[in-house]
């Protein structure tokens, strides 16, 4: 019997209850979405967990070292100074120069010459 109480007619044996496709449809469209957003949200809960403990297990510290120590013994390297005063060149400069203070190719080179 319907919910309105006819008599429903069976298709075939074992036939349980009788429903309109598009309302099945509904459904079973409704029950894969949910599947999705929940799946969805567990692959960014685990992406997120997993990316998390790939950047803790690392061991930064000594790396900031390598690179706080080249940048001190490269970088903040001074210009060497002119030796001799008669003849200015781009080494000679009234204060202390280095690699932030090149302003051109000839100061470029000098640099990495010395």
């Amino acid at each position: 019997r319907t919910v309105k109480g006819e008599e429903v007619t069976l298709d075939y044996q074992g036939q349980r209850c009788e429903t309109h496709v598009g309302g099945l449809l509904h459904v079973v469209s409704d029950s894969q979405r949910g599947g999705f957003i929940r799946g969805g949200f567990i692959y960014t809960c685990f992406m997120a967990v997993f990316i998390g403990m790939g950047s803790l297990a690392r061991p930064t510290h000594s790396f900031h070292e390598v690179v706080s120590a080249v940048h001190e013994l490269v970088i903040m390297e001074e210009f060497p100074k002119d030796r001799d005063p008669s003849r200015p060149t781009v080494q000679s400069a009234p204060f202390e120069k280095n690699f932030y203070h090149i302003g051109n190719w000839e100061e470029y080179w000098t640099w990495v010459q010395a």
